[in-house]
């Protein structure tokens, strides 16, 4: 499949997957949600276990933001599908079965820290710069960062990221738990494939339950999230990889998983 603004390679275990808009920092327009929408779509019927990497082409940005050029003259019906667009991408990566990791470099601002919110782990590089200053253009987020990021940072502090509209710098973002770790611009990449290649020697079924427990678990009362932990718990012992990772160390080797 061939896209305009999205590039995808191909590794053994990891995609990549780059914006590339670079004359407008990759702002997101309706065609690049849809062509991330598409994708997504497409890497959620693959059987075989994966990673995905998400960033940004160039230096200077991770994605800026929505366009604002294709938004300004949206009447209130085109912005609510425009949003509606962005949800919809934005959960279809969030509850993606496979783990989705954000290269965060440069400017991840208004729909680019939505996307980054969504990722499951985001590496950024030092001149990173996180921040939702819809604000300022007399607007809010739209594509689920008024939900999400306070679950990342909790509440007053994620009104005040948005009601100021301030950027956050990559080492504050970090000692908020924005993002996972902070490295050097020209170690981004490589950083986060050997991560994700880390992640992928893990025993996939109990990666893809630890993705799904933990998504949930806002969204249900405590007592019952306790109870769906022992659920998903009890469930994974009925998997090969749970004989293989258990006999492996009681046998003190490496096990090895076949992901079933």
């Amino acid at each position: 499949m061939n896209y305009e603004n999205i590039s995808i390679e191909n590794l053994e275990y990891v995609k990549i997957v780059t914006i590339s808009r670079p004359k407008v920092l990759n702002a997101l327009n309706l065609q690049t949600l849809h062509e991330l929408y598409d994708y997504f779509t497409l890497l959620n019927q693959e059987k075989n276990q994966l990673m995905v990497i998400i960033t940004g082409s160039g230096e200077k940005a991770f994605v800026a933001g929505a366009d604002i050029s294709e938004m300004a003259l949206y009447s209130p019906i085109q912005a609510k599908q425009f949003s509606h667009t962005g949800h919809h991408l934005m959960t279809l990566i969030e509850n993606s079965p496979f783990f989705v990791i954000g290269a965060v470099n440069g400017y991840a601002l208004g729909g680019g820290m939505e996307l980054a919110l969504a990722c499951d782990l985001l590496i950024a590089s030092e001149n990173a710069q996180f921040g939702q200053p819809e604000i300022n253009l007399g607007v809010v987020p739209g594509f689920g960062g008024l939900v999400r990021l306070p679950k990342k940072v909790g509440f007053n502090k994620a009104k005040e990221i948005i009601a100021l509209g301030k950027n956050i710098l990559a080492d504050e973002a970090q000692r908020l738990g924005l993002c996972n770790k902070v490295v050097p611009q020209n170690e981004l990449i490589s950083q986060t494939i050997k991560i994700a290649e880390e992640l992928s020697k893990k025993p996939f079924l109990a990666l893809k339950t630890i993705k799904e427990t933990l998504n949930t678990y806002d969204d249900i009362p405590h007592s019952h999230a306790l109870s769906l932990e022992q659920e998903k718990f009890a469930l994974l012992f009925d998997s090969s990889d749970q004989k293989e990772g258990m006999k492996a160390f009681i046998e003190k080797r490496k096990p090895q998983f076949a992901n079933k």
